[in-house]
């Protein structure tokens, strides 16, 4: 549920300077390729299968979002992923793109 939101928050903000890194951490490359056939998504997406990037970022559930400012700095992480929060994630990314 949570690509296809952020596929589409991508495609309606990206103007804006919105952008989404997504990372997979499937071990296997044909699995994170049926996956994303299954999902096409217009975001860059990284691979790591050996997962250095969840220990990097202290991931603690799946998915997680980080939503980094202007300067690179996190300003919100979201856990996991309901569709009611559609709107309160939208006005974040909103807020941070408003700032200069």
């Amino acid at each position: 549920q949570s690509l296809p939101f952020l596929d589409e928050m991508h495609g309606q903000l990206k103007h804006q300077g919105f952008e989404v890194l997504g990372v997979n951490l499937d071990e296997n490359r044909p699995d994170a390729e049926e996956f994303l056939s299954k999902y096409p998504i217009h975001f860059i997406s990284a691979v790591d299968p050996v997962g250095e990037c969840p220990k990097l970022f202290g991931v603690e559930a799946m998915p997680s979002s980080y939503l980094i400012d202007r300067h690179g700095k996190v300003r919100h992480v979201l856990l996991g992923f309901h569709n009611g929060e559609r709107g309160e994630i939208r006005a974040k990314i909103q807020g941070l793109l408003a700032e200069s």
